[in-house]
């Protein structure tokens, strides 16, 4: 019995419990209706609301609504085409000088695409000229910059004595890159400067520099539409994405005016160097002024680096062939040497050409650097040495990174000398000689005779000396009359003109004969053609004054220059820098690219421009 009502205690409990449970359950659901509702009726009067508000909608506020949306998306799409067509990089400054002028970013990726373009083209032609003398590389070695890789992939190695330093925050291992970054800040600073003093003493474009700037831009434009661009989308590949037309004038305006007047400055700070100073600096630094003329012959070892000789190989070669150098120098002095020479020489046709002509195993007028970069500074400490004298002699041991040597037998033949020839300018008007039937013509596009040649040189003279007859004026008639294409933008002018330029004979001849005093006039005939020649001047100072004068009036500027710029104040922004060093690196890798597919690029505009875009 008491089991039966445990049993019925425990079943009316799971009746209790399954109904509180039903109930508590029929609560949340009425909980959930309820919040459901509320909901519906909250959302329902925020509907009403919108309604009633766009019902009373000013005009005003009605289009404000359509308008916001599209304005986004038009500040979206004019913010993207501004960054395409360079408006930012015009806009934006990459640098400001210590007056707080703005140079932008556009102006900086310029002068950076500026400093790649010239040692590109630089170590490319090299090593085309060279590569047959020395091999590949020939372009890297003889500027230091490897024009197959991109400035950013490569180490800059600093060498002071052809120019180029780097500054110690780039660090212990520097790129090219960085170089390019360097040196293209100096530049839009100091041009910056210099422009803006050129422009306060009343500078501007000459008729003359107007009419180049003019021709550039139209070749530049036939450039493009010879490929088949607009002229925009040209610049904005060659020069970077913020050049366009009116910027590029604006650039080469500056530069041209810039570069004028630097040589006023020079020249203007050369009029003040005294005398006294010029001997000073002379006396100070006589080797950086003078020349000597050596004797030399040169044993070249026969191994081949390339070979990998043993080095027992190597110390077997050098030492036999310093033996027979240190024959040769125990026997040479300046009677005999052209004879030696001529006898150790083994190859037939060098022997051949050196029958009788001393000149090669000569070095006249060799200065200091030459013997430097040549043989060694040992060599060239040795024969600018303040006691050396005639006759003196010496072997020089040069090797190179795998101990293979090379020998050079020097004998001074004459010490330090200064060269005392005054030299003189002149202009010259060329009528060029295709006449088959003349004695000595030259291969020329002008098609004339040696009669026409003659007579359009006589008739030239006469015109002028029926004019002004001064020297303004003969430039000017030069400039329009002369064929020599190479000073015809100058007047026809050739500056610091000696006995030993390498002219034509009866060019020389008729500078430095006899009386010749400025303004003398003639004609003369040369393998060329007629030449009409006018003498504009005549230095009062023989050639190592005015070496030297230019040397201290160079230093004057650059002390000039420092102060102008005050680089040091100038402020740089290290985004835009980077910004441009990362395009630059990409156009280098495009012409890289470009110029190992299509061989038959002729320019480095071509190896860019094949990836233009509209």
């Amino acid at each position: 019995m008491a089991n039966e009502n445990k049993k019925a205690e425990k079943e009316l409990k799971k009746l209790q419990d399954e109904k509180a449970k039903k109930e508590k359950k029929q609560a949340k659901a009425q909980e959930a209706r309820e919040k459901r509702k509320a909901s519906i009726e909250k959302s329902n009067e925020k509907q009403a609301e919108k309604a009633r508000a766009r019902r009373n909608r000013t005009k005003g506020q009605k289009v404000a609504r359509v308008l916001i949306p599209l304005l986004a998306v038009l500040l979206a799409l004019a913010i993207a085409l501004g960054a395409f067509f360079g408006l930012f990089d015009r806009a934006a400054a990459a640098e400001k000088t210590a007056d707080g002028d703005r140079i932008s970013v556009a102006e900086y990726e310029y002068y950076n695409r500026m400093y790649f373009n010239y040692y590109y083209q630089m170590s490319q032609q090299y090593d085309q000229y060279y590569s047959s003398y020395y091999g590949d590389g020939a372009g890297k070695m003889m500027t230091g910059y490897d024009y197959t890789k991109a400035p950013g992939d490569q180490e800059f190695v600093p060498n002071e004595e052809a120019g180029l330093t780097i500054d110690k925050k780039y660090g212990e291992n520097p790129t090219w890159a960085d170089y390019f970054e360097q040196e293209s800040l100096k530049e839009a600073n100091s041009s910056t400067m210099l422009y803006k003093a050129a422009k306060a003493e009343g500078y501007e474009l000459t008729k003359s520099e107007q009419k180049d700037l003019d021709e550039f831009v139209e070749s530049l434009q036939t450039n493009a539409d010879n490929d088949g661009y607009s002229l925009d989308a040209y610049l904005r590949t060659n020069y970077g994405r913020g050049m366009s037309p009116s910027l590029l004038k604006e650039i080469y305006t500056k530069q041209t005016i810039v570069n004028r007047y630097k040589e006023d400055k020079q020249k203007e700070l050369a009029k003040e160097i005294t005398d006294d100073e010029i001997e000073k600096e002379f006396n100070d630094n006589a080797k950086d002024y003078t020349t000597v003329d050596i004797r030399n012959f040169t044993f070249t070892n026969s191994l081949a680096a390339e070979e990998k000789p043993s080095k027992d190989a190597i110390k077997k070669a050098n030492a036999e062939l310093k033996k027979k150098a240190e024959a040769f120098l125990q026997k040479a002095n300046l009677s005999n040497f052209t004879q030696l020479a001529y006898d150790a020489t083994e190859d037939k046709d060098q022997k051949e050409l050196m029958k009788d002509d001393a000149s090669y195993s000569s070095m006249d007028d060799t200065n200091y650097s030459a013997i430097h970069d040549y043989v060694s500074e040992e060599a060239a400490d040795w024969a600018f040495q303040a006691d050396r004298k005639s006759g003196d002699k010496k072997l020089f041991e040069v090797k190179n990174d795998d101990g293979i040597a090379n020998y050079y037998v020097y004998v001074m033949e004459n010490v330090m000398k200064r060269d005392n020839q005054y030299p003189v300018n002149v202009r010259q008007i060329l009528y060029m000689v295709t006449d088959d039937s003349a004695s000595d013509e030259t291969e020329t596009e002008t098609g004339h005779t040696d009669k026409e040649a003659k007579a359009l040189a006589e008739k030239a003279l006469a015109k002028w000396k029926k004019g002004k007859a001064t020297d303004a004026s003969f430039a000017a008639l030069a400039t329009k009359l002369t064929e020599d294409t190479g000073s015809a933008e100058n007047g026809g002018l050739y500056e610091d003109v000696t006995k030993d330029s390498n002219y034509v004979e009866p060019f020389l001849n008729w500078c430095f004969a006899d009386g010749r005093k400025k303004g003398d006039t003639g004609i003369i005939k040369t393998d060329y053609g007629y030449h009409v020649m006018y003498l504009s001047s005549k230095s009062k100072d023989p050639v190592w004054k005015n070496t030297v004068r230019d040397a201290l009036a160079s230093e004057k500027f650059d002390k000039y220059l420092e102060d102008l710029t005050k680089a040091d104040a100038a402020k740089v922004s290290e985004h835009w820098v980077k910004v441009v060093a990362k395009r630059v690196q990409k156009a280098a890798e495009t012409v890289i690219t470009n110029a190992g597919l299509n061989s038959t690029s002729s320019s480095l505009e071509d190896a860019l421009v094949s990836d233009v875009e509209e």
